[in-house]
């Protein structure tokens, strides 16, 4: 019932702190990924740590501009933050370099 529910968030939770442990041991020995960078991002907002995750993606559109799944992710963030010229800006580049995936 109720108990269970309240376990299974607990639960997930502590997987996403045990998830953001691991991503966090990889920047350490890998600080220049982007891949890791984006991951960390992700998780943080799904935490709602929406500042840090900012940061995460931004630094993982810095490392791998090309990425276009980090512009995706920045103009998702920018756009729930109101930031409308930035969240159009990440989805012009985004389609600039893969058209394809820009528009799925």
């Amino acid at each position: 019932g109720e108990q269970d529910g309240a376990g299974g968030v607990l639960a997930g939770a502590g997987r996403a702190q045990e998830a953001l442990a691991t991503v966090e041991r990889g920047l350490r020995m890998a600080p220049s990924n982007a891949e890791l960078h984006q991951m960390k991002g992700r998780l943080l907002l799904a935490a709602g740590d929406v500042a840090a995750a900012r940061a995460s993606l931004e630094r993982a559109r810095g490392l791998d501009p090309q990425n276009v799944l980090v512009r995706v992710d920045l103009a998702a963030l920018y756009r729930n933050q109101g930031r409308l010229d930035a969240a159009l800006r990440e989805s012009e580049d985004a389609a600039r370099i893969a058209p394809d995936v820009a528009e799925a």
